[in-house]
This record gives structure tokens, sequence and C-alpha cells, in this order.
């Protein structure tokens, strides 16, 4: 399973509920990063190589955060009435089949009807 770690904006509950799915699920709290700056959050996911899963859309700028420049980033949207239970059952569902080759330096955004991916091109010569 991929190597997850969660934004402050989700509760830590949903990693726990992750983490029962067989998720490794770090929290940025737990690494004491939390008030850190986006950037700060994106190369914390480097560093320990995790892919990034976030509610926050400005990490969907592929300007800001390019393609090919992390980890994976994935955006989590869904309806603020959304169980912890319900919103961790998505992610499963979403993330389960995924290998970290198919998530390296990709972006995601996850839905609770859907999946939609930016994938890094490759070059062409």
């Amino acid at each position: 399973m991929l190597p997850l770690l969660l934004d402050e904006n989700l509760p830590l509950r949903v990693a726990a509920l992750l983490k029962t799915y067989g998720f490794d699920a770090e929290t940025v709290a737990n690494l004491h990063a939390r008030g850190a700056a986006e950037e700060e959050v994106l190369d914390l996911a480097v560093r320990t190589d995790r892919v990034l899963l976030t509610r926050d859309l400005d990490f969907s700028d592929i300007l800001r955060f390019p393609l090919g420049s992390h980890c994976g980033i994935v955006v989590l949207r869904m309806p603020n009435s959304t169980s912890l239970e319900d919103m961790a059952i998505t992610l499963r569902n979403r993330l389960e089949s995924l290998s970290r080759a198919d998530v390296a330096g990709n972006l995601f955004v996850i839905t609770p009807n859907l999946m939609r991916m930016r994938i890094q091109q490759p070059d062409s010569e």
C-alpha cells in the first residue's frame, strides 16, 4: 500500500482508519509540522518518501507544484458532511490498486464518484 502523509486539514482519525486498511499513513501533526507552509509540507512528503494526501486545492496547481517534482499528490474533494469512515473507505477504494510508480510525480483528485489524474508526460526526444 502507498505510504501517505496526511495534511493537517484531514482529521487524525482518517489516518487511523487508513492504517486499519493497511496503508502506511503518517500525519503532518505527528511529524511536528503543523502550521507549515504548503511548500514545506510538500517538501516533508518528499523527504519522507510519502504521497501527500490533502484537501487543500492549492496543491492541484501544477504550475506551483509541477508534475514530477514530488512523490505524488492526492487532493480529496468530498462534501464536508461526509463521515470520516466514508472518507477513508473512498480513499481505500481509489488508492488500493495504485502502486508507487503509478502515483510518483502525479496529481490525483478524488471525489465520491471518481478519480481524476494529471500524469507527468514522458520527455519526447
